[in-house]
């Protein structure tokens, strides 16, 4: 009886761990808006985010499988999507542009605030209103927007009684999608995994962080529709590889067909190519993806009023925007003591966010120079865009976890278990519209990565 009761204590102690990372996101869900209750919804998420760094790092000895994993992320998902964080307002512009898409407009031609858009928020002036930075026009790539449009067309196919209102029920659609769109990468990194011959457990490196529950349940962002297709291309990329039939064959052409997919949603995935041209020594791979983006973004640009201003909306935001994040504003800093803020070639913003950007493409070239797998030199380039960008929201930081699955990292781990902290001049934000950033919070982010960053570049690669 002792035997048998010490075989099961590992399956105990996993499943009791498990309980206690779902009785923390339990309790942030029932917190309520993150902006009243501040300190009590970062010491239960933070709790949620230790015990998940701790499963994270058994997930190899973890007694349990992908359907295991699955069911635990649904719950989470489940429990996520009943919150009322209110982390970010980004989900009305998505409502706005995905119902300005669908009815034939161009939300890259004009910004929702545009004399020609008087009419529409008219009509819904409680979303006109709620749209975060209404002088900017859309600065997502068309795919994206053109899924806002799917998605806002078919919300309103949901029960309208259940809801308070139109815009509240537009609001759930795209939050259900989300939610979707989460599970789909699950499914997708479990089969990533299992082509690499990996332990499925790793796969709750994003399957069980309350992070992502929280930023796709609960605040309705789609790029986990992007990562999914990009991590099943990879996934099928792998099992291609690996199979008797040759590399030209069709479901190689399939696999990057689908990164294209992804690169039109989001623009990252698109440096999965650049490896793989380098593989293959051909240029065929570029071609496909870029052949998909064009193509699928050239009908949504057709079916709205045409492609005037595609790139007015991104230009504002690469320029203008940024966020807590761990080297750009040192960089930025001090090209500032040299050139004026005057928008001009020789602003401070425009000089930081080109010497960045050679920066991570130095680094690819590094990689490709060093013939790195195709998979794990797209979750290298993932992280160094991270370290680099800046606008380090935490839903960009959570694009580094599937490849921690397939690459473990403690620097990312443990980077992304006090990212939570990063909110916290949101409070301020929404009751003040001041965003004050506290003197400790790019140190409690940023040391502790760095630190163990170095300790990982000394360690001997196994």
């Amino acid at each position: 009886m002792r035997s048998a009761g010490r075989a099961h204590d590992p399956l105990t102690a996993w499943w009791v761990g498990f309980g206690g990372l779902a009785a923390s996101v339990v309790t942030v869900a029932s917190l309520g808006a993150f902006a009243d209750a501040r300190a009590a919804v970062l010491l239960a998420w933070l709790g949620g985010q230790a015990v998940w760094l701790a499963l994270w790092q058994r997930a190899d000895r973890a007694p349990c499988g992908a359907r295991a994993v699955f069911l635990g992320a649904l719950l989470l998902r489940l429990v996520a999507l009943s919150s009322d964080l209110r982390l970010s307002d980004d989900v009305y512009r998505y409502v706005w542009e995905g119902e300005r898409l669908a009815s034939g407009a161009s939300p890259w031609a004009a910004a929702p605030a545009d004399p020609r858009f008087a009419a529409e928020r008219a009509a819904s002036p409680e979303l006109a209103a709620r749209i975060n930075h209404p002088e900017v026009s859309a600065a997502y790539p068309p795919l994206y927007v053109g899924a806002n449009a799917v998605i806002a067309t078919c919300a309103r196919g949901l029960p309208s009684g259940a809801f308070a209102s139109e815009l509240e029920r537009s609001v759930f659609g795209f939050r259900l999608a989300a939610t979707l769109a989460d599970l789909a990468v699950v499914a997708a990194l479990l089969g990533l995994l299992r082509r690499r011959g990996a332990p499925a457990a790793r796969a709750i490196a994003w399957a069980w962080c309350p992070l992502v529950a929280f930023e796709f349940a609960g605040s309705a962002h789609l790029d986990a529709l992007a990562l999914a297709a990009w991590l099943g291309g990879l996934a099928w990329l792998v099992h291609a590889a690996h199979s008797e039939r040759t590399r030209n064959s069709s479901q190689t052409w399939g696999a990057w067909a689908w990164v294209g997919v992804a690169a039109a949603i989001k623009f990252l995935p698109a440096v999965s190519a650049c490896f793989g041209a380098r593989a293959r020594r051909s240029f065929a791979p570029l071609a496909l993806l870029l052949g998909v983006v064009l193509v699928s973004g050239s009908v949504f640009l057709v079916l709205s009023d045409g492609a005037s201003g595609a790139l007015r909306g991104l230009s504002e935001y690469s320029f203008r925007w940024e966020t807590p994040n761990l080297v750009h504003r040192f960089v930025e800093g001090a090209f500032a003591r040299l050139t004026e803020y005057d928008e001009g070639l020789a602003d401070p913003r425009r000089l930081a966010r080109a010497l960045l950007g050679l920066a991570w493409l130095g680094f690819g070239a590094w990689l490709c120079v060093r013939r790195t797998d195709v998979v794990l030199a797209s979750g290298r380039m993932v992280g160094a865009f991270l370290v680099l960008t800046p606008t380090l929201h935490p839903w960009y930081a959570v694009w580094i976890l599937p490849f921690l699955a397939l690459e473990p990292r403690r620097s990312w781990a443990v980077l992304i278990t006090v990212l939570p902290l990063a909110y916290w001049p949101l409070a301020d934000w929404q009751h003040e519209r001041v965003w004050r950033e506290p003197l400790w919070l790019w140190p409690a982010l940023a040391l502790p990565f760095f630190a163990l960053r170095v300790l990982e570049a000394r360690a001997p690669r196994t």
